[in-house]
């Protein structure tokens, strides 16, 4: 059912650690679970990629935290270097103490939740819900499953890779992780797409097969919260 009222729209700071990272929260009325995205790129929750993901998200009633896991100043030395991203445990790390944050928020606390993860992030968000049991369900795009540590190869939440069907080497690599759980985990091909998934309509599959997951498998919409800090 789509959502009738309008959502709130908060650009947020969340602490790290040493550093902050920066996202924008979306909170339709009555959400029915939290989606968090992970980008490993500076301006990723800007990343007009997103957009059609999260609009369809807040349309179908889920919150959603589209989150830059690197500080600007480590974008711009990313950029520079092009190492900084794939540096998946730190990733992971700051994806765990965001989540935390987002569960002790007064709208969002209680609330069931997803990671969906892009590329680099998409392993940190494997690793992250390794890290986290009360995770949910995961979603990625065109993710780097070949980064994974031994430990989020027994994964066993569901998780849906989702690989532009140009993309030879990524559908590859979502196989071969795929195979580790075949009953949990299930790769989907989107027709004519390549890696960053620019053909004309190639994200609108994407949001509609996200929420379709979503929808089978964020379905209680509470949790215990000491299932996040256990």
């Amino acid at each position: 059912m789509k959502t009738a009222s309008p959502s709130s729209i908060t650009a947020v700071r969340i602490p790290c650690g040493r550093v902050a990272i920066h996202g924008e929260l979306t909170i339709p009325d009555a959400p029915k679970g939290l989606v968090i995205f992970a980008h490993a790129i500076h301006g990723g929750w800007t990343d007009s990629r997103n957009w059609p993901i999260a609009w369809e998200l807040d349309q179908n009633g889920y919150a959603s935290l589209l989150l830059d896991l690197l500080t600007p100043d480590e974008a711009s030395h990313e950029h520079a270097k092009g190492f900084l991203r794939l540096e998946v445990p730190l990733l992971a790390q700051r994806l765990v103490s965001a989540t935390r944050w987002a569960l002790q928020q007064e709208a969002l606390k209680g609330l069931r939740y997803a990671y969906f993860g892009s590329e680099a992030a998409g392993a940190a968000a494997l690793e992250a819900a390794m890290a986290l049991p009360a995770t949910a369900a995961v979603v990625c795009r065109a993710a780097r499953t070949d980064l994974t540590s031994r430990e989020a190869e027994q994964l066993r939440k569901p998780v849906l890779l989702l690989v532009g069907e140009i993309d030879r080497r990524t559908q590859r690599w979502n196989r071969e992780f795929a195979a580790g759980s075949p009953s949990t985990r299930r790769v989907e091909v989107v027709p004519g797409a390549s890696h960053s998934f620019p053909e004309e309509g190639a994200l609108r599959r994407v949001a509609g097969r996200t929420v379709a997951w979503l929808r089978s498998h964020l379905r209680d919409p509470r949790l215990d919260l000491d299932e996040v800090w256990a």
